[in-house]
């Protein structure tokens, strides 16, 4: 991928969302909002009123509740942007994917800033 593409530019924060909820809309209007950033939403499948969204870019996951496929989407996108200077901040949106964070943080902190527990706790 081109640090061009899917809005990825230099030297600048990604928002990485894991899942989908309202919490995930909420977080990615905050973004734009306050940055004009757009958010990198992966889930399983795209919601039909947002699957044309100006502030989300979705990245489908067909195993997304298997722990090993989702491992390797995350990888193969952080490799794809790694000659960039952007920092991908990986922000758990539900309990299942802070559950799966906190499984594999070790493998996941090579790659990306991991938004702290207690800050996901005030938003909840």
């Amino acid at each position: 991928m081109d640090a061009n593409e899917g809005n990825l530019f230099w030297k600048e924060a990604a928002p990485i969302l894991l899942g989908y909820s309202q919490r995930t809309r909420e977080i990615a209007k905050r973004f734009f909002g306050s940055n004009r950033v757009i958010s990198h939403v992966f889930c399983e499948r795209i919601p039909l009123l947002h699957r044309f969204s100006l502030i989300m870019k979705f990245h489908t996951i067909h195993g997304f509740s298997r722990d090993e496929l989702l491992l390797i989407a995350l990888e193969d996108f952080a490799d794809s942007v790694r000659n960039t200077e952007t920092v991908l901040y990986l922000i758990p949106t539900t309990q299942k994917t802070a559950r799966f964070v906190r499984r594999h943080r070790d493998r996941l902190e090579t790659r990306y800033m991991i938004a702290s527990e207690s800050a996901q706790l005030e938003k909840l």
